[in-house]
């Protein structure tokens, strides 16, 4: 017989708190590829490869990041059913 009893830290975290935080990285991750493409302008001869390639893959990436839902809480994103004991 199983004796742990859940506990309210073992709960998922809400759905609003984890989209509160997807939000945050993927702003982030645009702020850095508008950076890449101010570079782009600035940056003379084939350094401008470096934040092109920056630009063009972070929207990738910050859609990847920003799909995945329960990444950054640390915690499982599934609810487990107690096991019911056969008698």
């Amino acid at each position: 017989m199983n004796d742990e009893t859940p506990s309210i830290t073992d709960l998922p975290e809400s759905g609003e708190a984890d989209l509160n935080k997807r939000m945050r990285v993927y702003l982030f991750i645009m702020a850095i590829r508008v950076a890449a493409f101010l570079l782009v302008l600035v940056v003379p001869g084939w350094w401008k490869v470096l934040p092109a390639v920056v630009a063009v893959f972070s929207s990738w990436f910050a859609v990847i990041i920003a799909n995945a839902a329960g990444m950054f809480s640390g915690r499982s994103s599934k609810s487990e059913r107690p096991m019911k004991e056969i008698s």
